[in-house]
């Protein structure tokens, strides 16, 4: 059986994701599929934050692909970016 996730949300080690969720959404259901992009959105939060300032699409999709395969320990795959 697949599990999307790298952990079963009660573990230890996936507890700062629930606490992530839970205090930017204290009142919403908490389910797999709240975790499903967080990855992706993570990705996007580092790739902005290297650019500093001068944030364009084309740096946005450089900064992507210079992360390549990344692990945020979220979900049961890492997350690839390529040009």
């Amino acid at each position: 059986m697949f599990y999307p996730l790298s952990e079963t949300m009660d573990a230890p080690a996936f507890q700062k994701w629930v606490e992530l969720f839970r205090r930017h959404y204290p009142n919403e259901p908490l389910d797999t599929v709240n975790f499903l992009s967080m990855s992706g959105s993570l990705a996007v939060i580092e790739a902005v934050k290297r650019l500093g300032d001068n944030v364009t699409r084309e740096g946005l999709i450089a900064e992507l692909d210079r992360l390549g395969t990344t692990d945020f320990g979220i979900q049961s795959a890492p997350l690839s970016f390529t040009p």
